[in-house]
């Protein structure tokens, strides 16, 4: 699982370490997963599914992060400490 999680350091950010985890990873980590589906009229319906009814091959391949912009999403999380300062 180590090859899953990247941990960056930031030296000029308050918050120094950025730790990023692969989509399959946060999947796995918990116990259980909250499923929610969207009808097109916006009705939404949830159930749990067990971690261990997960089948790895539905999941992405590992070292798959989601897309962002890392200058908006580091801003974003600098922010959100600052408030906490």
């Amino acid at each position: 699982m180590e090859e899953r999680v990247k941990i960056i350091d930031y030296p000029e950010r308050p918050c120094r370490t950025v730790i990023f985890i692969d989509v399959a990873t946060a999947f796995l980590m918990t116990s259980d997963v909250i499923v929610i589906d969207m009808d097109l009229q916006g009705n939404e319906t949830s159930h749990l599914v067990k971690r261990d009814d997960i089948d790895e091959l539905d999941l992405p391949e590992k070292g798959t992060y989601i897309r962002c912009n890392k200058e908006k999403a580091m801003d974003y999380l600098w922010n959100k400490e600052y408030e906490f300062l």
